[in-house]
């Protein structure tokens, strides 16, 4: 596998939303796609990083905090798109015990948000989508991370099929079977 330069993320990432999307069944609506490769482009900021690192739990009080005495709901808002984030294209952040959490509080604050004003952000309406089907959007995000590769090492390997064996991946099922893996020969199902 080799690594290329791309110097349109948003555009390299609104190709794979698209694709993964339609991989999944899912329509996106109200800009929902264009909104995912948003997230996907800014999760390389060095910013982002750091606040996926916190709590969902406090970084959920301190937007609903900010909401009540400004008004802002920025915060719920990059809550919902981080978690999402986590749940969909890194699925091993957010561990198995915490993904509903992550589920509940990404949905919520997205829910939360719609009822607010955005300055210059999202719709309320594309919030509101978002929030509604935050676990088909997840699914979306997790094909885009298959898709756009792994790498073949032993420990994204057993990630990968990890990945299939949750969601019964297509596309982690065609990308094992690029590396020379068949879950169904493992089974005794060749």
């Amino acid at each position: 596998m080799s690594i290329e330069a791309v110097r349109d993320l948003q555009g390299f990432f609104a190709s794979a939303v698209d694709e993964a999307a339609e991989r999944c069944g899912v329509s996106p609506e109200h800009g929902a796609s264009a909104h995912l490769s948003t997230i996907l482009a800014s999760a390389a900021s060095p910013e982002f990083a750091r606040d996926a690192a916190g709590s969902v739990v406090l970084a959920l009080d301190e937007a609903l905090q900010a909401q009540r005495s400004h008004g802002s709901t920025e915060g719920l808002r990059a809550l919902g798109d981080r978690t999402l984030y986590l749940v969909g294209f890194m699925p091993e952040f957010a561990r198995e015990a915490q993904r509903p959490l992550f589920i509940h509080v990404g949905s919520f604050a997205y829910q939360r948000a719609s009822q607010g004003v955005v300055q210059n952000g999202p719709t309320p309406e594309l919030l509101t989508e978002l929030g509604a089907r935050f676990v088909r959007y997840s699914e979306v995000l997790a094909e885009v991370a298959v898709a756009v590769g792994l790498g073949a090492t032993a420990r994204d390997m057993v990630k990968l099929y990890d990945r299939w064996k949750q969601s019964n991946s297509p596309s982690a099922l065609e990308a094992l079977a690029e590396q020379g893996v068949f879950p169904g020969a493992m089974n005794g199902d060749a």
